[in-house]
């Protein structure tokens, strides 16, 4: 990064620019996994030029008051904009990708960002089939003639946060279409039955 200007307008009926004190977030992808670095910045009139971000590498995604800590409305540039399309669901930080869903949805009110493209970002995710983790136990509860009775209890399913599966999406609060078949029909148990 040579430079790095943070900009701040205000309405025309209310044209007062204010002080703000905030983090920014500069997301980059490093071979597969997502880094968050953090720069202090203070911005007091129309721009002001962040010193710390200098020298950094160039960052996929540059977000504004990350952590929420100021009272600001964000948009966000055209090369960030293009990342988030692409990857908004491999960010981990659920707070960050809150505030980066928020930001969206006020650029489709302030209209920066088209409608249409909003409801591509947060519509049906088609995923694949996440690693479902089961912690539970089986225990013999009694016998009453040839029949024995077991109970089966343990901690609710947990998974792998995976980018990509069904779970990963039911997390972001996505809706998640995931292609399955499954056949479970034990023809071999049904003829013993027979």
């Amino acid at each position: 990064v040579a430079a790095l200007t943070l900009t701040q307008t205000a309405p025309e009926g209310y044209p007062t620019l204010r002080p703000h004190v905030m983090d920014i977030a500069l997301v980059r992808d490093e071979g597969g996994t997502l880094t968050v670095r953090e720069v202090p910045a203070r911005i007091e009139g129309a721009t002001a030029t962040i010193d710390e971000a200098q020298g950094a590498p160039l960052p996929d995604l540059v977000f504004p008051n990350h952590h929420d800590h100021d009272f600001a409305k964000v948009a966000l540039d055209a090369r960030s904009l293009d990342f988030v399309r692409g990857n908004l669901d491999r960010i981990e930080d659920p707070l960050l990708r809150q505030l980066i869903w928020q930001t969206l949805w006020n650029m489709v009110r302030d209209q920066q960002l088209k409608s249409t493209e909003y409801l591509e970002l947060a519509g049906a995710k088609v995923t694949r089939l996440g690693r479902r983790v089961y912690d539970d136990s089986l225990v013999l509860e009694g016998i009453r003639g040839t029949a024995r009775h077991f109970r089966i209890y343990g901690e609710p399913m947990s998974h792998d946060k995976q980018p990509g599966t069904d779970l990963s999406a039911i997390d972001d609060s996505l809706l998640s279409v995931t292609p399955l078949h499954f056949d479970l029909t034990d023809l071999e148990g049904m003829d013993r039955m027979a």
